[in-house]
């Protein structure tokens, strides 16, 4: 595969990043490195559908609020606050 291919199929992952894993909150999205493992193996022709069956099971994160100061002790660790600790290191 040519890199630029390469560099489009991660792409097109990053469009739908971050994302949740739909089957639960403890499981995390190993997309990038299935690509990567399929990239090293030469399977080539499956990285397109296995892409396309893997990001029907993941579902947008929410839209995040980042955290003052203060919020940050109480948010640590707390599953449910990943999207305002993304959108505090993006800020």
């Amino acid at each position: 595969m040519h890199p630029d291919r390469y560099d489009a199929l991660l792409s097109q992952l990053h469009r739908y990043a971050p994302l949740y894993p739909k089957f639960g909150s403890n499981l995390a999205n190993h997309a990038p490195m299935v690509l990567d493992a399929l990239w090293e193996l030469g399977a080539e022709a499956q990285l397109d559908r296995w892409l396309a069956r893997e990001i029907l099971d993941l579902v947008p994160l929410p839209q995040g609020n980042a955290l003052g100061l203060r919020e940050r002790m109480a948010a640590l660790g707390d599953v449910e606050r990943t999207a305002d600790w993304i959108a505090t290191f993006q800020a």
